[in-house]
């Protein structure tokens, strides 16, 4: 068995005095075997029209993770995840991207380098066989695939019955991972990676409607309180 012991000298490198959101953002794709429900279509949708990956955006200044699914991670879907990810950061915080780092691959596309040369941004790539020069995007990845597999595990070993064990619900699983990564506090700084890139200090009320990921919840409609009844859903004829 080998055994590896971190280098303090080396610990942060990558990120070292990088404190300003939006400076350096690493980049990475996931691809996940099993298509992924899309957050409309009632699970309708055909399996070629589901999601089958997605790209990561790990922003060095505050740790933040982005994770955007994607039906196809061609050149064009991870494209239009970049411009989504950018006007969300502009219209959240009021930050622009300035350099991008990833990985050789669909990130050195033609139509992707255009796309960062058009917002005058830099970019720059590991080595062949060199992931850890992206360890910031990979260790991203993994932290949030890490915990929205243990939130389906849990769901599935108590509300196996109610559908929650469906592994085409990954999607929602991985975007409730980041969500809850970015509002809890860093053990270091105490803050956590949202309020380091809006540079606003939250009162965290959104905790108060979280639920455990896959926990059966019900809503009450209108119409229940006329007395009146639902119609059934069938996934038989909703799929033709």
């Amino acid at each position: 068995m080998i055994k590896s012991k971190a280098v303090k000298e080396s610990e942060g490198a990558l990120s070292r005095d990088r404190y300003l959101p939006g400076g350096f953002v690493s980049l990475d794709q996931y691809v996940v075997s099993t298509p992924g429900r899309l957050p409309t279509g009632y699970g309708c949708e055909h399996d070629v029209n589901m999601f089958h990956g997605g790209t990561i955006f790990r922003d060095a200044g505050s740790k933040y993770i982005h994770v955007k699914n994607q039906v196809s991670l061609g050149a064009g879907k991870t494209v239009n995840a970049k411009i989504e990810f950018e006007e969300w950061l502009w219209e959240t915080a009021r930050v622009a991207v300035k350099h991008y780092h990833s990985d050789n691959g669909i990130f050195t596309a033609k139509v992707f380098r255009e796309s960062c040369n058009e917002e005058k941004q830099t970019q720059s790539f590991s080595g062949v066989g060199a992931q850890h020069q992206n360890a910031e995007a990979e260790r991203a990845t993994q932290m949030v695939t890490y915990m929205a597999r243990s939130f389906m595990v849990h769901s599935a070993l108590h509300w196996a019955d109610d559908g929650a064990a469906n592994l085409d619900l990954w999607s929602f699983a991985i975007d409730y991972a980041a969500w809850l990564y970015n509002r809890i506090p860093q053990c270091v700084s105490e803050i956590t990676p949202i309020e380091l890139l809006t540079q606003n200090k939250l009162d965290h009320c959104d905790f108060m409607r979280d639920h455990v990921w896959g926990c059966p919840v019900y809503v009450l409609e209108p119409k229940l309180r006329s007395w009146k009844k639902l119609p059934k859903w069938n996934k038989r004829a909703c799929m033709g």
